[in-house]
């Protein structure tokens, strides 16, 4: 004969983080001065900075988040400096 089976409760799913909304700005180097706003209904995401007033707009997808945002704001004033 055989052993009974425990019943043991499964482990507990780990859930994502949430992602970052606030970022570091590149132009005046405060920490957590860029906020970013999306906006799916018009497609466009965009990030300003409270402290210099730099800002960045951007076309979204459904699938984009803040931080998509926040990467095609560096790409583009790197591709300025260059």
């Amino acid at each position: 004969m055989g052993k009974r089976k425990s019943k043991r409760k499964p482990p507990p799913k780990k859930s994502a983080g949430k992602l970052a909304t606030k970022f570091d700005c590149p132009s005046c180097n405060h920490e957590m001065s860029c906020e970013v706003s999306l906006n799916l209904q018009k497609k466009v995401g965009s990030i300003m900075c409270r402290i210099c007033g730099e800002s960045y707009q951007t076309r979204i997808t459904y699938l984009s988040e803040p931080v998509d945002v926040y990467t095609d704001w560096i790409d583009a004033l790197d591709e300025a400096n260059e």
